[in-house]
């Protein structure tokens, strides 16, 4: 199964779009697509929306390699910390601050055995990620629950 790997423009409606788990064998596809596209435009991570696919997967760099997400929540958060002007590669050219969780608690699909067609919740996983980490994790979650990073950019006072 292949996919065409270009991302769509910034205000593509899929952007804005709730994003469900269909197929996981599919979803772990286009997350091994979404793996083999930074091997040319290297990121910190991806949401498969961002392609134009809608199917629940997200990559993030995280202990310094780029992990599948499949069917991502964030089921628990604590603490604040201000990302750095925080960027995305659907808007190549726009950057801004976000506050985000120091801490969030994310649950996935397992990657190696995703669960067959009754959905059986015992392969579900729960990770707990922090700092830059958990920054990158939620700005793709953000992506596939239809949220975009440029209007969560903390707006200057003047």
């Amino acid at each position: 199964m292949s996919f065409k790997m270009k991302l769509i423009g910034g205000e593509n409606p899929k952007l804005k779009a709730i994003v469900k788990l269909k197929d996981p064998k599919r979803a772990l596809n286009v997350g091994r697509a979404m793996i083999a596209f930074t091997l040319k435009h290297p990121c910190l991570g991806l949401a498969a929306n961002q392609f134009g696919i809608m199917e629940r997967v997200c990559i993030a760099k995280v202990g310094g390699k780029m992990r599948i997400f499949i069917d991502p929540q964030i089921i628990s958060s604590a603490g604040s910390q201000i990302s750095v002007q925080e960027g995305c590669l659907t808007w190549p050219n726009r950057r801004g601050n976000i506050e985000r969780p120091w801490r969030i608690m994310v649950k996935r699909l397992s990657i190696n055995n995703p669960p067959d067609q009754t959905g059986s919740t015992d392969l579900l996983h729960a990770d707990i990620f922090t700092g830059q980490e958990a920054i990158i994790l939620e700005h793709e979650i953000d992506h596939l629950n239809g949220t975009r990073c440029i209007d969560k950019f903390i707006k200057e006072k003047l």
